[in-house]
């Protein structure tokens, strides 16, 4: 049977449905499918899908000419019903099918198409143990998929295709095994971030004499994992002139509101919400004076490369990726904010200068055109293996 050059795509955001249009806050919008549309006719996207009679504040359209929805209807908390994961696949069991993994969605696709004989490729987006540990809140849950989902994430990789990853070399190392990390099967490197020539600014000063040092977050608070709680806590140690910048929305901002004033912060953090608009973002990214990323988990975080690509300084938490991005000394301990807080009262004016010029010049391997070719490299071989 001859493939036609359509991709079923699975991804792990939840998307709404809201008069029969699909929307979403957050990374996963209409622009991040061009990549996908530039290699493929018709792109249709599997994902969860929650109905809704009220459009929510920040959520953005999802339209563009040959992309489709296909929706597996969750209720209020993301259960789906897996019967119709197998009914979607067998539609689709002659066509390509990338699943963007880790993720719960990513593993029960991987193992359905396992079932009915469907050749499937990975785009490894995480590290699969950082994942496991914050899928749940509750410990004996937490417990028993830190061991099975794992497990399963390694057969995803002996039954896929092919597979890429975000990391150079840091996923690959903990998750694949000697034979595996020689395979050409797992030769394919690149983020899922582009970011374009306007995006980068290199005209970062530091200003020793400033009233106001500016600290810098950007996360979605729909789940714990961000850290944002870190970021409070670690600010809340620091002296009076130091202030957070919050970007970012979610369930959880109200709590996060309620913890920074128990904190006795209130006034010192600026919570922005959700920003879409390039230029808003880029003027907050280019206000702030220091980067700091708290999450517990990620794969190769955007949000550091976005930093970096304007000239920001960078303190990180030891999540994956991060490695690759900054120097180990700019690192602190996953939920150690009084290890964030010491490393950020240790930066000397000229580190801080030090840090902006090598984070702009490392940004630079992300370039959209770079990472373009990469990508299209990974798309190229999905395509001659069908």
């Amino acid at each position: 049977m001859m493939v036609s050059n359509k991709l079923l795509l699975t991804v792990e955001r939840r998307y709404l449905e809201y008069n029969g249009d699909y929307y979403v806050k957050g990374t996963e919008d209409s622009a991040f499918f061009d990549k996908y549309l530039d290699e493929f006719e018709q792109v249709d996207v599997l994902c969860r899908v929650e109905k809704t009679n009220k459009l929510p504040v920040g959520y953005q359209l999802v339209c563009r000419e040959n992309l489709s929805m296909v929706p597996i209807y969750t209720t209020g908390v993301g259960v789906f019903k897996a019967f119709c994961i197998l009914r979607i696949l067998s539609k689709y069991k002659c066509q390509r099918i990338i699943i963007r993994t880790p993720g719960m969605l990513a593993y029960a696709v991987s193992l359905y198409c396992y079932l009915i004989n469907a050749k499937f490729f990975c785009e490894v987006v995480a590290d699969p143990f950082q994942e496991a540990k914050s899928v749940s809140e509750n410990v004996i849950v937490r417990t028993i998929l830190k061991f099975v989902l794992p497990r399963i994430f390694s057969f995803q990789m002996k039954k896929c295709c092919l597979a890429s990853f975000v990391t150079e070399r840091e996923i690959q190392s903990a998750t694949l095994g000697k034979n595996q990390i020689k395979s050409d099967k797992f030769d394919y490197q690149y983020s899922s971030i582009s970011i374009e020539d306007d995006f980068y600014y290199n005209s970062k000063q530091v200003d020793g004499e400033s009233d106001v040092i500016r600290l810098l977050f950007v996360g979605v608070l729909d789940r714990p994992f961000k850290g944002l709680d870190i970021f409070l806590k670690m600010v809340a140690l620091l002296p009076q002139n130091y202030h957070g910048i919050i970007v970012g929305d979610g369930v959880l901002l109200d709590e996060y509101k309620d913890l920074s004033t128990k904190l006795g912060i209130r006034n010192r953090v600026s919570f922005k919400g959700y920003i879409s608009d390039k230029e808003t973002k880029l003027d907050i990214y280019r206000m702030a004076d220091i980067f700091v990323l708290t999450s517990r988990r990620e794969g190769l975080p955007r949000v550091v490369i976005e930093a970096m690509a304007n000239s920001l300084p960078c303190i990180c938490s030891r999540v994956s990726g991060v490695s690759e991005l900054i120097e180990d000394k700019y690192i602190f301990n996953i939920d150690d904010f009084e290890g964030a807080h010491k490393l950020i009262l240790s930066l000397s004016n000229e580190e801080c200068d030090y840090m902006s010029k090598n984070n702009f010049s490392n940004s630079q391997k992300y370039n959209i055109t770079k990472l373009s070719e990469k990508r299209k490299e990974f798309f190229e071989d999905v395509k001659e293996y069908c």
